[in-house]
């Protein structure tokens, strides 16, 4: 038995075209659309997502920099405030330091006055006293009894004489 190899078409290859689209609009309804929209999606996700970062990593840049200009404004005021209260207590410590020497040098020149004066006082108590024991002391030395004036003559200012009794 030889068969003739048959080149025209008979009725199996229209069932099999049939059934090739039939797959085909089965498969790509139920898996290609599916399957491509959901690639669609996870591709607009990341490229979404890679957008919304690159722009809060902009934003976050740009409120960086905001911040730190705002820190180095805010440290450029304390630094000043500080300077400007160190002079201040400055100023106060120069006062008070000066008012405390004033205070100090009318309390020594009132201290120096009154010494002055008590000084003056004691001299003047001690006068007669200086007189009679130098009016004793002289007589022991000489072993007689001298008197010893208070008088004091021009050329003599402060030197006593002695006078023999």
């Amino acid at each position: 038995m030889h068969h003739e190899p048959v080149l025209i078409p008979n009725m199996t290859l229209l069932i099999q075209v049939g059934i090739f689209f039939a797959c085909y609009f089965v498969l790509d309804s139920l898996v290609y659309r599916p399957y491509l929209a959901l690639l669609r999606a996870r591709r607009e996700q990341t490229i979404g997502l890679k957008a919304a970062a690159e722009k809060d990593r902009a934003e976050a840049e740009r409120l960086k920099a905001s911040y730190e200009a705002f820190l180095k404004s805010e440290r450029k005021k304390i630094g000043a405030w500080a300077d400007e209260e160190r002079k201040k207590v400055q100023e106060e410590e120069r006062s008070r330091i000066q008012s405390a020497r004033d205070a100090a040098a009318k309390t020594s020149e009132a201290a120096r006055v009154v010494l002055e004066e008590e000084t003056q006082k004691a001299r003047k108590s001690l006068d007669g006293t200086v007189l009679e024991f130098s009016s004793a002391i002289v007589s022991k030395m000489l072993g007689r009894s001298v008197q010893v004036s208070p008088s004091v003559s021009k050329q003599d200012k402060g030197v006593e004489t002695a006078v023999p009794t």
